[in-house]
């Protein structure tokens, strides 16, 4: 599998997705597949999709974050990149991946609501229990590949 051809899958099941069942997070085991996707599940089902070796032990977005992938800055983002988002500010609560320069698919992960198409915005707001995920991007990594010590990009 080409690398290019790997990020455009990453986008494409992505949106795929898209209106099928999200639910609220209840358990590690549930929540991965179509019939309703929490945040970190959505990701772990396209991670399993494209035949990339997922470690065990990540599931939720903040293992992403601290485990799998490459930090890049948000002016070099590309589709196909993990997204971060925080209630709370200091660490993650939600994640997504990019589609374009201004959105991203995610699951909201409250019952009675689907796989969504959504906006970024950079405004900063504070921290506060209401936040909307799309005003608080904390973060983007880009999905890798395990090369000896290093991590081949998908690019």
């Amino acid at each position: 599998m080409q690398i290019q051809q790997t990020r455009q899958q990453i986008v494409d099941i992505a949106l795929s997705l898209v209106g099928y069942p999200s639910v609220k997070y209840s358990s590690p085991y549930l929540g991965k597949n179509p019939p309703g996707f929490d945040c970190s599940g959505l990701i772990v089902h396209i991670i399993n999709k494209i035949e990339i070796f997922l470690p065990p032990n990540i599931r939720h977005c903040n293992e992403f974050l601290d485990s799998f992938g490459v930090f890049v800055h948000e002016e070099h983002k590309l589709p196909g990149d993990l997204i971060f988002f925080s209630r709370k500010g200091s660490h993650p609560t939600h994640i997504g991946v990019v589609v374009d320069s201004n959105h991203y698919v995610h699951a909201p992960g409250l019952d009675g609501t689907v796989v969504e198409i959504a906006e970024i915005s950079n405004s900063i707001i504070p921290p506060s229990k209401d936040q909307i995920y799309q005003k608080n991007p904390i973060g983007y990594k880009r999905v890798s590949i395990k090369s000896g010590r290093w991590q081949k990009l998908l690019t």
